[in-house]
């Protein structure tokens, strides 16, 4: 607690001092040890090395909510968002009560509140007619391993329903039982095959609804697909295949069974049943802008000026700083007392439907595998993600995302001058958080080096050179 407080303290004394870059102080105490009355030193001329790369495959079985929808944006080219989820019993040992009457069944997709307090609603232009399909899974779901965004995920090729039209999030459902008439919130609705449904649901054995288990291994799910756009450059709408949202509200989400006219039964998503997003990219083969043009030899493309990011498991942006430990002169210790990262999107392509994305995360390879983990800073005063001293929330008055990886950057110096030649600086990886909230976005970042003014990637670093 006491190196916090000395800590947040070095920003403070930073903060009066650095105009001049030059303070006699122990401003590095609690980074490296023993530093003492040195002058503050700022650079902003390290090289950068930045490319747009692939990104790794994501978790997609434990998503706060999910995504639904075709994008056909000209510089990322085509992404499908699928959905697959499991459906439970509304109690044990289910009937329908000896009914021989069956009227309809329809499937009912929410969407997020509508006074955002889920996050945005959507992503891209959805006034673009969308065309989904909705399947039977032929494999069961398991509720003991993690799915990703490019698992595969068995369902039968017949469609059982389909939409095919713009997507309405504002107006209500009605619905007629008998001569009641009710209404439900917008939801996205799809009218199931009679035949299937019949047969599937209202003609199902007795022993399928003994347990939701029994139920399970009986009727797996359904999966929701989306489809080529027919005009349009298409979007993302974000859903919640539950019945209620986080305000315990009605989302109307269900698949519902009509039944003696004036009958009704619903099966539910609850907080046990899995769901899943399943995404198909499309990679352009005459890649835009700056991409590589194979992703095989990504040396092709090693210090663009362009980069691109998207959710979902398609792209991020690698970062390289290769004369890093240049700063520090040979056999001496070096106390890092801020290094921040400032990175700007194209403020040309923002648009209302392709907006900029809520926060950034930086992150970097892992030592072993080479995917995303996370770096120290990201947890420092907390454990959230993202928070005040770590950053990453976009600014949209200055257009820019802005990140202090201080104590990154000091564990690779200590690394280094403890044995002259440990070398653990590789990299950073720059990505948009699948979750939390939920994001199917993408962005243009402006990777430009030496930029005056606006515009740009900076690496700020204030630093000593211990005596």
């Amino acid at each position: 607690m006491e190196n916090k407080k000395k800590f947040v303290g070095f920003f403070i004394i930073l903060f009066f001092f650095a105009v001049s870059c030059k303070r006699k102080d122990n401003v590095g105490d609690g980074l490296v040890p023993d530093a003492r009355s040195s002058n503050i030193a700022f650079t902003d001329t390290l090289t950068l090395l930045t490319r747009t790369v692939l990104e790794d495959s994501i978790v997609t079985s434990e998503l706060s909510y999910n995504v639904l929808g075709t994008s056909e944006h000209g510089v990322f080219d085509v992404t499908h968002a699928t959905v697959s989820a499991q459906y439970f019993l509304p109690r044990d040992n289910f009937s329908f009560g000896g009914a021989t009457k069956f009227d309809s069944a329809v499937l009912y997709v929410g969407f997020l509140a509508s006074d955002n307090s889920e996050g945005n609603r959507s992503y891209g232009d959805i006034t673009s007619p969308q065309r989904f399909n909705v399947h039977e899974l032929t494999g069961a779901l398991d509720a003991t391993r993690s799915y990703y965004n490019n698992s595969f995920i068995n369902y039968d090729a017949l469609s059982i329903a389909s939409f095919n039209g713009k997507l309405n999030l504002t107006d209500s459902i009605p619905i007629v039982l008998g001569k009641s008439t009710t209404k439900i919130p917008p939801c996205l609705r799809f009218k199931l095959d009679d035949t299937w449904a019949k047969n599937k649901l209202f003609n199902a054995p007795t022993t399928a609804f003994s347990t939701n288990a029994d139920f399970l291994n009986y009727f797996k799910g359904l999966a929701i697909t989306s489809e080529s756009l027919s005009t349009g450059t298409g979007g993302f709408v974000y859903v919640n295949l539950k019945t209620v949202n986080k305000s315990n509200a009605s989302t109307g989400a269900a698949l519902v069974v009509y039944y003696n006219d004036s009958q009704v039964v619903s099966f539910t998503v609850n907080t046990s049943s899995r769901r899943v997003n399943t995404y198909s990219h499309i990679i352009p083969t005459t890649p835009p802008f700056s991409l590589p043009q194979t992703y095989a030899n990504l040396g092709n493309h090693p210090n663009a000026d362009t980069g691109f990011i998207q959710t979902m498991g398609k792209y991020k942006i690698k970062i390289q700083i290769p004369y890093l430990y240049e700063l520090a002169q040979k056999g001496k210790k070096i106390a890092i007392h801020r290094a921040e990262l400032v990175v700007t999107p194209y403020p040309n392509l923002l648009t209302a439907n392709y907006y900029a994305p809520s926060s950034l995360r930086l992150l970097q390879p892992n030592a072993t595998t080479g995917r995303n983990d996370f770096i120290k800073d990201i947890f420092y005063a907390g454990s959230s993600p993202l928070n005040p001293y770590y950053g990453g929330s976009y600014n949209i008055t200055k257009n820019e995302y802005r990140f202090n990886f201080t104590l990154y950057l000091q564990e690779l110096f200590n690394d280094f001058s403890g044995t002259g030649n440990t070398d653990k600086n590789r990299g950073l990886f720059l990505i948009i958080p699948t979750d939390n909230p939920i994001a199917a976005g993408q962005v243009m970042i402006d990777t430009r080096k030496n930029v005056k003014g606006d515009g740009g990637i900076k690496l700020n670093v204030y630093y000593t050179i211990q005596n």
